[in-house]
């Protein structure tokens, strides 16, 4: 099994993965989950590495979710973590998008998202008329267990800011 190397210096670090395992194979997924983008890697102090990343009917698709996988032999295989987050805000059903996981203390995950408006799935993501995007909102998750569980959303105030999102 490939061992990875950590290089960088104290303000950055680039962890070099040499394997290729499968992390989430599209084409054995339902048709709701066919789509998997944005995504991002968090090795955590356990060992174990987390992927998070969007799926859905099409990229930015008014169905789409985040969906974690973690692997504890450093990449070669991977498992579906099961996520119970919701996708309404208040209320308001919506999509979310851009799962970046940072481990703040050892085990002790955050989990953000940004949440989309999607009480009309007939409005794109980014209107060109109005060069404007769906009202989104900023999304927090917290895990005490290496991601095995989570939290429910929390907002995150934005401070007057509008049209925050984390979409690449």
């Amino acid at each position: 099994m490939p061992n990875p190397s950590i290089v960088g210096n104290e303000n950055m670090a680039v962890l070099l993965i040499e394997d290729r395992g499968v992390i989430y194979d599209a084409t054995q997924q339902v048709p709701e989950s066919r789509v998997a983008f944005f995504t991002g890697l968090c090795r955590l102090r356990s060992g174990v590495w987390l992927c998070g990343f969007q799926v859905g009917t099409g990229k930015h698709s008014p169905d789409s979710t985040i969906q974690l996988c973690s692997s504890d032999d450093q990449g070669s295989a991977w498992t579906r973590l099961t996520l119970n987050l919701a996708t309404c805000v208040d209320g308001v059903p919506g999509s979310l998008s851009a799962p970046p996981i940072v481990e703040i203390a050892t085990g002790r995950l955050l989990l953000f998202a940004t949440w989309f408006d999607r009480s009309d799935p007939q409005r794109p993501l980014f209107d060109p008329v109005a060069q404007g995007i769906l009202r989104s909102k900023l999304l927090l998750a917290v895990s005490s267990d290496d991601g095995a569980t989570w939290s429910s959303w929390r907002v995150l105030p934005t401070l007057g800011l509008s049209g925050c999102a984390g979409t690449g």
